[in-house]
């Protein structure tokens, strides 16, 4: 089934001449939209809107989709995401802080150790789903998915 390009709700026909939730005029029947993961975009959506969502992973930047791509479907499923990562990032850099200045004994060291790893490996995915944005993907989050859907 098609779905709006504008609205994202699902067309009663594929061949609609207009959307009757938002009233958007298609041209030559229903504007096609890429699926992927069971999220739906529009390709124009993608293809003007994939340095946003690529920004959502780099840190503080996830912003700026929120400010200059809040109406784009795709940059706004990175930017959930982006944030969710940002989020799980610094609460465990704030909770290996705090174990850093309270435990100067061998175990805090091993747990330090051990949030220097997860947070590596977050710092690694955060750039490989800069690349995924980039290329026009909408790859899910697979351990933050839960978290971005009931918060955002």
């Amino acid at each position: 089934m098609a779905r709006c390009g504008k609205c994202g709700k699902t067309l009663p026909a594929d061949n609609a001449a207009f959307c009757p939730y938002c009233g958007e005029i298609f041209q030559n029947g229903a504007k096609r939209e890429k699926e992927e993961n069971g999220e739906t975009f529009d390709p124009d959506d993608i293809k003007n809107n994939k340095i946003f969502a690529a920004a959502s992973y780099i840190s503080i930047l996830v912003i700026i989709p929120f400010v200059f791509a809040r109406k784009s479907s795709y940059a706004m499923f990175h930017a959930r995401q982006g944030i969710t990562l940002l989020i799980i990032k610094t609460l465990l850099s704030s909770l290996k802080i705090l174990i850093d200045l309270m435990f100067i004994a061998w175990s805090g060291t091993v747990i330090s150790t051990v949030l220097k790893a997860v947070l590596l490996i977050l710092s690694l995915i955060s750039l490989l789903w800069t690349i995924f944005a980039f290329a026009g993907k909408a790859k899910k989050l697979p351990f933050a998915e839960k978290i971005t859907r009931s918060f955002f």
